[in-house]
């Protein structure tokens, strides 16, 4: 029960984490995702991904840092790794939403994380600490202190953090994102196909990810 209540907390949230440029539902049955796959940018690269580099189940998550469903989303996609392993493979996108005034910060934090090797670790932190950093008055001073624990060398840490590679990566995956009508955040997609908010369940992830891996032989 307290899971299905936090999970229908979150949809209510996801509701507000819309970019303000639209406002339509991310799934549609209008729109031909197979072909958009075929013709959008790549996205940063090479990719932020944990699992199986070839495995025939690809989860692409296009996240706002700031996005309080994505924070609350965050246990969900590390619970998939955990059960599947490399059978599947996770790539995250950042994906800043103009209504949140600190996500792209946390975004090149993530980044510039990743430059010394420590992307995943950062972004647990940041997911982790967002009611903290998204309301404290010196976000930035939060995510160098959040390096510092990391082990990371803090002045190239904050270099990078304002430098132009990070922005890059960045900005690659918001192009990306709306190249794939991506409009809310956060947004799954398995296998190029996107899911409603409701199929970001657990159980319902999981069947889905079932269905793909039986479809590959795989199940």
């Amino acid at each position: 029960m307290k899971k299905l209540i936090l999970f229908t907390l979150a949809v209510l949230v996801c509701l507000g984490c819309e970019s303000s440029q639209s406002s339509n539902s991310q799934k549609s049955s209008n729109t031909n995702y197979a072909e958009l796959y075929a013709k959008a940018p790549l996205g940063a690269t090479p990719e932020h991904f944990k699992g199986g580099r070839n495995a025939s189940v690809v989860i692409e998550e296009f996240a706002d840092f700031q996005c309080p469903t994505c924070a609350l989303i965050h246990p969900t996609v590390q619970e998939l790794h955990a059960t599947y392993g490399d059978r599947i493979k996770i790539v995250f996108r950042n994906y800043p939403l103009p209504i949140h005034s600190r996500a792209f910060d946390a975004a090149l934090a993530a980044e510039a994380a990743g430059f010394q090797g420590k992307f995943w670790d950062m972004q647990n932190l940041i997911f982790s600490n967002q009611k903290a950093w998204s309301t404290s008055a010196d976000h930035r001073k939060d995510f160098e202190t959040y390096a510092q624990r990391l082990g990371l060398d803090v002045e190239k840490f904050k270099a990078d953090m304002s430098g132009i590679a990070a922005r890059e990566r960045v900005q690659k995956d918001i192009e990306r994102g709306r190249a794939l009508k991506v409009n809310s955040t956060p947004t799954f997609f398995v296998n190029g196909k996107p899911l409603s908010y409701e199929e970001t369940e657990f159980q319902r992830f999981k069947a889905i990810i079932d269905a793909e891996l039986q479809k590959a032989g795989q199940k």
